[in-house]
C-alpha cells in the first residue's frame, strides 16, 4: 500500500485479532520464526500489505459473535497525562477495561503518541476520538468547516496524523467528529456554513488518506448521538459501509437534570436509534459514550437493566462508560448502589476487560 513512496508490509499470524505483530516472535523458537518470516512475505505479494491488516477489525467482530462475548471500555479525566481517575474506576468496577477512549482536537494535536501508548500499556485498545475544531471554541468556527476539509485544505495535517498512526502498528479504533447529527458541533450541517451532503464528502475525503498511506491498523467509527425530534437523518449522514467499520453510539440518561429531560430506560434511550441503524447498515455496534445520572430514578437499577440491555441486543459487540462528573455525576462512583451494581454486571465473564 503506497502513496508516494510510502509503502509498508505487515505479518500475518492466526494469534487473536487484536494480537499485534511485534508479538509474534516473542516465544516462537528461530524455526517457527523464520517460517513466520516467509509467510509474510508470500501474504504481502499475495495479497497486498493492506488486506492483512484490515482484516484484524472484521476477525475481532467474528471473534466477538463466536463467542457472545463484548469489550468493555471507559473514558475518564486527565488520562493519560493523570491517570487517577482511571486507577479509581478499574478499582470501583473490579475489571480493567479492554477499551480506552480519550477525545483530541485538530487545532492543538496531531497524532496522540501519549494516550494511545498509555492505553496499550493498560492493556486496552486505544478508541481515539478526533474532532475537527479548537475544543476551547463554539460551534462558529469556519476555520473548521467541513467545505475546507473536503477542499484539502487540512490534507497535510490529515496526512501527517495518519502516517504516524500507521506507524505506531498496533489497534487503533478512530471516531472521527462524532454527534456529527446534532447541531451543537462546528462540523454537524446546517451549522458553521455547512451544508447538506458535506459530512459524507468529508469523511470520505479524510479516510482516503488514511487508505493511501497504509494506515490499515486503524478502524473507522462512525458514531452519532442517539436520534432525537430535528435530529439530522442518519441515512443521510452515513458515509457507506466500504468507509465505515463500527457503528458508535452516544446515549445517556439525562433523567430530570435539565428541564427538558426525563428518566429513560436503556430502551428508550437507544431502541429508536438501534433500529434505525440496523436499516442502514449490519456494522457492529459500539455505545461509544453512555452513561446515566442519579437524578429522577434509580440509577443502580438503570446500570442493572443497561447490561440486560446490552444482552439482548447482541449486535452491541462494545461499550465505553462516560466516567465523568460533567453536567451531572455520570461516574460509576456517583453512588455506592451504582458502583455495585455495574462492578456486577461487568463482572459477567461475557465482558472482555484486560489481562
Amino acid at each position: 500500500m503506497s502513496e508516494g513512496t510510502d509503502t509498508m508490509c505487515v505479518l500475518v499470524t492466526p494469534r487473536s485479532p487484536e494480537a499485534w505483530p511485534h508479538h509474534l516472535y516473542a516465544r516462537r523458537s528461530r524455526k517457527r520464526a523464520t517460517v513466520a518470516a516467509l509467510t509474510v512475505v508470500f501474504a504481502c505479494v499475495a495479497m497486498g500489505a493492506d488486506l492483512a491488516w484490515a482484516s484484524w477489525s472484521d476477525r475481532l467482530t467474528k471473534r466477538l459473535r463466536a463467542t457472545d462475548n463484548a469489550l468493555f471500555g471507559a473514558s475518564t479525566p486527565g488520562f493519560p497525562w493523570d491517570s487517577t481517575d482511571m486507577s479509581h474506576f478499574v478499582e470501583s468496577a473490579g475489571k480493567r477495561p479492554r477499551l480506552i477512549m480519550t477525545f483530541h482536537g485538530w487545532a492543538r494535536e496531531g497524532f496522540p503518541t501519549t494516550a494511545v501508548n498509555a492505553a496499550a500499556d493498560a492493556g486496552a485498545i486505544p478508541v481515539v476520538t478526533w474532532n475537527p475544531w479548537d475544543s476551547k471554541n463554539g460551534v462558529d468556527q469556519p476555520t473548521y468547516s467541513l467545505r475546507r476539509i473536503i477542499d484539502g485544505r487540512f490534507d497535510a495535517y490529515i496526512r501527517q496524523f495518519a502516517r504516524e498512526a500507521r506507524a505506531w502498528r498496533r489497534a487503533i479504533f478512530l471516531r472521527f467528529a462524532a454527534e456529527m447529527n446534532g447541531d451543537w458541533l462546528p462540523w454537524s450541517e446546517g451549522v458553521n456554513g455547512n451544508r447538506a451532503g458535506q459530512y459524507v464528502k468529508a469523511w470520505r475525503r479524510v479516510h482516503r488518506i488514511f487508505t493511501n498511506v497504509g494506515a490499515t491498523n486503524v478502524a473507522w467509527v462512525w458514531s452519532p448521538n442517539v436520534i432525537y425530534a430535528g435530529s439530522t437523518p442518519l441515512r443521510r449522514l452515513y458515509p457507506g459501509d466500504a468507509y465505515v467499520d463500527w457503528i458508535g453510539v452516544d446515549g445517556y440518561n439525562w433523567g430530570t437534570v435539565r428541564p427538558s429531560t426525563r428518566w429513560k430506560s436503556f430502551r428508550e434511550v437507544f431502541r429508536p436509534t438501534l433500529t434505525a441503524l440496523r436499516r442502514i447498515t449490519r456494522k457492529p455496534i459500539m455505545l461509544a459514550e453512555v452513561a446515566s445520572t442519579e437524578v429522577g430514578g434509580s440509577k443502580s437499577r438503570w446500570i442493572t437493566n443497561f447490561f440486560v440491555g446490552l444482552r439482548r441486543n447482541p449486535d452491541i459487540l462494545a461499550f465505553a462508560w462516560f466516567n465523568h462528573e460533567k453536567e451531572t455525576d455520570w461516574r460509576i462512583q456517583s453512588s455506592e448502589a451504582a458502583e455495585h451494581a455495574f462492578a456486577t454486571g461487568v463482572a459477567n465473564r461475557r465482558y472482555r476487560g484486560a489481562a
